[in-house]
């Protein structure tokens, strides 16, 4: 069986143990239900698969835990200021496009309410994730996609990052991120800028929270006017546009360390994708219920 189908398959195993155990842990109790889910749903079956199918490869190869020199390193703490605003962009489009055909966004934000909560959720939603999920999906997905080229596992492995929040509003975000951190994965050969960079981008998205609605005890849906929305977008577009530029520069600064690749140009089969067709139908069907 070829990787991308067994890649495929195990997205999908994932994906439902996400929307299942992930959830009902959840609903019980957030903070006991993101670390059940991260640790249990996503890091530890990463790292499980990953020995099963790294072959002649050792863990720490497969995975890209490669060292990274100290220029790198800086550069990939200020990655995730610039990517921030390109990610919002992506969402605040997609959230206009979703608005305007009647759907709105009723997923529940954690947010905190003192310091002391602002700082527990800085592990539990910016360091926690950051390792986690980029170890299955920088790590692992990115591997497993391998072999139709880089671009392809790129993108692919991008596409399946965003997928995975099972949140229509929080789709284009989570894509754009996964592209800027899975493209910086294959130039320097290691994990840990995508690491840096997805704990400092979550990092912030937490900080904005804890100082925009400090006190509020729920964000539920806003029916923002077209116009409003409209100036949000040019207002990231531009914004996007100047992070854009800057985050170019600072890439092209990294360290290159591109492994050879193999690319396989055997005509791809469609039914490896059933399993992914699978969740974008699950995708949809938990978008139209918002």
């Amino acid at each position: 069986m070829r990787k991308i189908t067994i890649s495929n398959i195990i997205y999908l195993f994932l994906a439902v143990l996400f929307l299942t155990v992930g959830a009902y842990f959840q609903r019980m109790d957030i903070n006991t239900g993101l670390l059940i889910t991260e640790y249990g749903i996503i890091l530890i079956p990463a790292i499980l698969f990953s020995l099963w199918l790294k072959k002649e490869q050792s863990i720490k190869t497969f995975l890209r835990f490669n060292k990274i020199n100290t220029k790198t390193f800086i550069i990939s703490i200020f990655i995730p200021a610039f990517s921030y605003p390109i990610a919002v962009f992506g969402n605040v489009v997609f959230m206009f496009i979703l608005n305007s055909i009647g759907i709105y966004d009723s997923h529940y934000i954690p947010l905190a309410s003192n310091l002391s909560e602002y700082l527990w959720f800085l592990i539990l939603i910016g360091v926690t994730p950051g390792i986690c999920e980029e170890v299955l999906f920088r790590g692992f997905f990115l591997r497993m996609n391998e072999e139709k080229g880089f671009r392809y596992s790129i993108i692919y492995s991008s596409f399946l990052f965003a997928l995975f929040h099972f949140n229509a509003f929080n789709f284009m975000g989570p894509f754009v991120l996964g592209i800027i951190f899975a493209y910086i994965t294959i130039k320097t050969n290691s994990i840990y800028p995508a690491i840096i960079g997805h704990i400092i981008n979550n990092s912030i998205a937490t900080t904005l929270s804890y100082v925009l609605f400090r006190g509020v005890e729920d964000i539920g849906p806003v029916d923002i006017p077209p116009q409003v929305a409209l100036a949000q977008m040019a207002f990231w577009g531009i914004v996007s546009i100047v992070s854009f530029i800057i985050l170019r520069f600072l890439i092209g600064m990294m360290e290159s360390n591109v492994e050879n690749e193999n690319k396989d140009e055997e005509k791809m089969n469609w039914k490896a994708y059933i399993p992914v067709i699978a969740c974008i139908v699950i995708y949809v069907y938990f978008s139209i219920q918002i």
